[in-house]
């Protein structure tokens, strides 16, 4: 696999990285995976945030992918994070479809906006995965400064 092809799941990751720490959450290993283009970002547990907030972590790799220009090569991960999404709204009695839709708008709206106010923080980030293909909490703190 190439670097090319790593580049939408390193953006992908970096945005949810990039997007919780924004948020105040520490992040710790993020890592991605050239076999099968797989990635993962691990932070602390978001549960006291907002529902948008949530739903903005959850949209953060969509939208670093839309903002930087990579399609969803890899839509597993698309339909992963949809799938979180949903069973946010399971949890917490959101049944109607208007305001799931309101809701999954709003968070992207929210991941857009800040992830365009770190662009620089998620570039070096991406293309920093796509070179070591994992990073630990105090280079990532370290990328972040």
């Amino acid at each position: 696999m190439t670097q090319q092809n790593l580049r939408p799941t390193a953006y992908h990751e970096a945005g949810h990285a990039v997007l919780a720490w924004s948020l105040g959450l520490a992040v710790g290993t993020i890592s991605v995976n050239a076999d099968d283009l797989s990635g993962e970002t691990k932070h602390h547990p978001a549960d006291h945030l907002s529902w948008t907030e949530q739903i903005a972590l959850r949209r953060a790799g969509e939208a670093a992918c839309d903002l930087f220009g990579y399609p969803a090569d890899h839509e597993q991960a698309y339909w992963d994070d949809m799938g979180k999404i949903i069973a946010l709204f399971t949890a917490n009695g959101i049944s109607h479809e208007k305001d799931q839709d309101v809701l999954r708008k709003a968070g992207y709206q929210c991941a857009r906006t800040v992830l365009e106010s770190h662009k620089n923080k998620v570039e070096r980030l991406a293309e920093r995965l796509v070179v070591c293909g994992s990073i630990d909490s105090a280079e990532f703190s370290s990328l972040m400064a």
